[in-house]
């Protein structure tokens, strides 16, 4: 817990905010624009929340002019890059991961997330789909703003669904555990 105190301090996050996390590069085909559209949404239902980018891209400077013209640049924190085993921290911090890629292949990040009991609100595409399957630790979602936003802010809200959604999450990261993926393999052999 100290390396979370120390980290939320660095990045200016309070015990009062939700954060609700974003990892990946800062780029159009990860959909970025439409996270910033969800998290306006979210704030609109739940004012306390913050949204953590872990990453940085070519879209960063636009995000950045967006968010400070409608005036919600100070609840976004843009870390940059970060040393992998902060991107940890940055998942024990978190409550949501808001994952809105359509073109994932792996979901790596993803799977990182949801060890770390992290419940996951993703694009119901390629890559993810695998790994929320039946919505276990998550919701795999069609691309629509607002129902993004309501699971998320159900998730911060119902604190039952929620450890539910945790332990769904961290079962979920096992089935994918390298481990567990060995043992698919020698059984397809």
């Amino acid at each position: 817990t100290r390396d979370i105190t120390l980290f939320s301090e660095r990045y200016g996050i309070s015990e009062t905010d939700r954060v609700v996390i974003f990892v990946g590069r800062l780029g159009k085909e990860k959909n970025v624009y439409f996270l910033l559209d969800v998290f306006e949404k979210v704030l609109k239902r739940s004012p306390d929340a913050v949204l953590f980018i872990a990453g940085d891209g070519p879209e960063r400077k636009a995000m950045e002019k967006s968010l400070k013209s409608k005036g919600l640049l100070d609840r976004v924190c843009f870390a940059g890059y970060l040393p992998h085993d902060e991107i940890f921290t940055a998942y024990k911090l978190a409550e949501v991961i808001c994952f809105p890629s359509k073109t994932e292949t792996q979901g790596l990040s993803l799977l990182e997330g949801l060890a770390m009991g992290c419940p996951a609100v993703c694009m119901d595409a390629m890559g993810v789909k695998d790994i929320l399957e039946g919505d276990q630790g998550g919701y795999l979602l069609k691309e629509d703003p607002a129902l993004f936003a309501d699971k998320i802010v159900t998730l911060l809200s119902d604190s039952e669904l929620y450890l539910t959604k945790k332990e769904e999450a961290l079962k979920r990261s096992k089935a994918f555990s390298s481990k567990e993926m060995a043992k698919r393999l020698i059984d397809i052999y």
